[in-house]
């Protein structure tokens, strides 16, 4: 699934989620600058998936700090991907009250910070290659298990794209008026 990405999806309805909304020049302090920060937020996650940005800032971490490569600070990048994530959910509280237009969105929004969390948590688990083996007495056993790992960390990764973008174009669908009777159920 690496080939793969949904941000451009997640920027294209951003963006048009922040152009629909907006009543004068970009403002920080305005509610609606969300749709614009988090638009540019997914297109930066788009490059860094395509040039490795994360994986790069690990290995500088390592030359700054003239370290070697251990099983527990290659885990550098992966904490770099949940500091991603707690940046984007800072965002999300920050302007919460721009969220509140959109409630039926939040439950795939949480939805989503969910599998991402747990693509984290899989990613640290699997990333080195021999902490789910060794925890395991037969190594053949352990090999699949980390495999399997990191499929799921795929499907996870994969899951959370796909919520986001029912958030987007939940909130995206509200604006412009397409209004479903499960949205409206949503809304009560």
């Amino acid at each position: 699934l690496d080939f793969f990405s949904a941000d451009p999806v997640h920027f294209f309805l951003c963006w048009e989620l922040y152009r629909a909304r907006k009543t004068g020049p970009f403002n920080w302090k305005s509610p609606v600058a969300l749709w614009a920060i988090l638009g540019i937020g997914f297109t930066y996650l788009a490059f860094d998936e395509l040039l490795k940005f994360h994986e790069n800032i690990d290995r500088v971490i390592h030359k700054i700090f003239d370290w070697s490569e251990t099983e527990l600070s290659d885990r550098i990048d992966d904490l770099i991907v949940f500091l991603y994530a707690c940046a984007g959910g800072a965002v999300l509280m920050f302007y919460r009250g721009e969220l509140d237009t959109f409630r039926p969105a939040v439950p795939f929004l949480l939805a989503a910070f969910g599998a991402t969390v747990l693509m984290v948590g899989l990613d640290v688990l699997t990333n080195h290659g021999t902490l789910v083996p060794s925890l395991l007495s037969d190594a053949s056993q352990g090999a699949l298990v980390q495999e399997l790992l990191r499929f799921l960390e795929e499907c996870a990764k994969f899951v959370a794209e796909i919520f986001f973008i029912g958030a987007f174009y939940t909130c995206w669908r509200m604006e412009v008026g397409i209004v479903t009777p499960m949205l409206t159920s949503i809304q009560k």
